[in-house]
């Protein structure tokens, strides 16, 4: 197929959403320091602030590079801010593809490169944040954020968590980088669930060409009601309704090297995988 053209773009919107961005994300880590003792809130503001920004900036920079790399043309990316009562201060960001890529090995290094870029400084932010949370003790059993194993391993590692006192729960109060962490190997499972065209949609359509759509679509279903995700039921249906596009070259596989490659960013998916809802601490 002849590669379409492709119009322009214009840059203000990504600054708009940049520097919005940026504002939502501070007040996010400002208020979210409140909780923690001798954690001066600016502080914990700025440090959230940069940590989810770094995060996601650096997963969308490697689509970015691969897009780049494989003449694929894209978009910078858009960052989309969220109300800070949410408690996050951003929905992520995205690269709009503006032409189709290549081949399969082409959109394989678009759909994995984000992932695996992202979720190294996620692991990074939550090795740097987890020895500076807090334990808290509790007489009541105070909701929890649902741990992805990796999480979970890391936290048995970097903090001794003591037997509370009778009666009461002992919980971990997140350091605002720590929480960034947790943020960003959340949104690493979610990019890779297989389905239309997030990351790991474009993943199985570069291994699979459209076959088993369905079968990966109720996978996903699946592991968000297991780990408790239901608000993204609606948004993943919805990505499953639509065929992917695919690439111009439908016929080409993709190479022996990638096909080892996907094997890792399938461990990164499944250690990325919020604790059943049921095993929860």
């Amino acid at each position: 197929m002849k590669k379409p053209p492709v119009k322009g773009s214009n840059i203000i919107i990504n600054l708009m959403l940049f520097f919005a961005t940026l504002l939502t994300t501070f007040l996010t880590g400002y208020m979210i320091s409140g909780g923690h003792e001798g954690l001066d809130p600016v502080f914990g503001g700025l440090t959230f602030m940069i940590t989810i920004m770094a995060i996601l900036g650096i997963h969308e920079a490697a689509h970015k590079i691969m897009a780049n790399k494989h003449k694929i043309e894209a978009t910078l990316p858009y960052f989309i801010p969220s109300p800070p009562q949410l408690g996050i201060g951003t929905f992520g960001a995205v690269i709009m593809q503006k032409s189709p890529p290549p081949n399969s090995d082409a959109l394989f290094d678009v759909g994995a490169s984000g992932p695996i870029a992202g979720f190294v400084v996620s692991l990074i932010a939550t090795i740097m944040g987890l020895p500076w949370s807090q334990i808290h003790f509790s007489k009541e059993l105070l909701p929890g954020l649902p741990p992805p194993i990796l999480f979970q391993v890391i936290t048995s590692f970097l903090i001794e968590i003591p037997n509370p006192p009778s009666g009461e729960y002992v919980y971990i109060l997140l350091h605002p980088v720590a929480y960034a962490g947790w943020i960003g190997i959340v949104t690493t499972m979610l990019n890779l669930l297989p389905v239309g065209t997030l990351d790991g949609g474009h993943i199985i359509e570069s291994i699979f060409k459209g076959r088993a759509r369905s079968i990966f679509l109720i996978i996903s279903t699946v592991l968000l009601l297991l780990t408790g995700f239901w608000p993204m039921l609606i948004f993943i249906l919805i990505f499953g309704m639509y065929r992917h596009p695919g690439p111009l070259d439908k016929i080409s596989s993709l190479s022996t090297g990638r096909k080892v490659l996907a094997l890792v960013v399938l461990l990164i998916f499944m250690l990325s995988l919020p604790l059943p809802v049921f095993l929860h601490w």
